[in-house]
């Protein structure tokens, strides 16, 4: 069954092969994607599980220990997980593409609306949106399009400097940088969908992101020409996508 492009099912399908836990997860899981101008995305994945007794803790404990013995071995297999992934949808897009910076962080939480365990995956996507006629597009890795759970949320959020001229089907969240979507929801084929512009009479800086996963500021010259203000802002209309993308990949096998 086709699902998702990315990291995104890796721990859920893991854990849905564990007993249930006394009550179901306040808030399951987020994602929050932080898109570069150079078309890369710092991803934050987090997954929360409510921890209303000592058995829901021990239960979490021993599920974090199916990951892995240590951290480098839990880290090792997402990452072998997300090369594998990436490198797949290079091949069927043609766009260079690699993960970097892959971490993962395990905790227990204390918070105002109660304890929860916490895994925490953080890796840089390069290759991730691409540049169109001087668009950033973000869609073309959902091919199968994406599912959210109840009580999920998925972020995208704009370059500095940028504004988000497009994000479909309609968020639950919008502002002029940042779209979320909300689940339980069953999203259609390349969507959800965002095209991030340079803000029209602001400096922008040209980022280069670094194997660090840190970014290094280049001059970028403003858009002042009249006539290609106005081919802009038709484009931010009509909207044209590419005919390629990528195969989702099949839900992993149950740990």
């Amino acid at each position: 069954m086709l699902v998702l492009a990315g990291l995104l099912f890796m721990v859920i399908i893991a854990y849905a092969s564990q007993p249930a836990q006394a009550q179901e997860p306040e808030e399951l899981t987020t994602y929050i994607v932080q898109l570069a101008d150079d078309g890369s995305a710092r991803w934050i994945v987090e997954y929360r599980f409510l921890i209303a007794s000592e058995e829901d803790e021990q239960g979490f404990m021993e599920y974090v220990k199916t990951l892995g013995q240590d951290d480098e071995e839990i880290r090792s297999r997402f990452l072998e997980w997300a090369t594998e992934i990436v490198s797949e949808a290079a091949k069927l897009t043609g766009r260079e593409m690699s993960v970097e910076n892959l971490s993962v962080k395990v905790e227990l939480a204390e918070t105002i609306t109660g304890k929860f365990g916490v895994i925490r995956i953080t890796f840089l996507w390069k290759g991730f949106a691409e540049w169109v006629d001087r668009e950033l597009r973000v869609g073309d890795v959902f091919e199968g399009g994406l599912y959210l759970f109840e009580g999920d949320v998925f972020t995208v959020r704009a370059p500095s400097g940028f504004t988000l001229a497009e994000a479909y089907p309609e968020p639950d969240k919008l502002s002029g940088s940042e779209a979320s979507w909300s689940g339980k929801r069953v999203f259609s084929p390349n969507e959800p969908r965002v095209i991030a512009t340079p803000i029209i009479g602001e400096p922008t800086t040209t980022t280069q992101t670094t194997t660090a996963g840190e970014t290094q500021p280049q001059a970028a010259p403003m858009i002042t020409d009249t006539s290609l203000l106005t081919i802009l802002a038709v484009l931010a209309i009509v909207v044209l996508f590419g005919v390629l993308a990528i195969a989702v990949s099949k839900r992993h096998g149950r740990l």
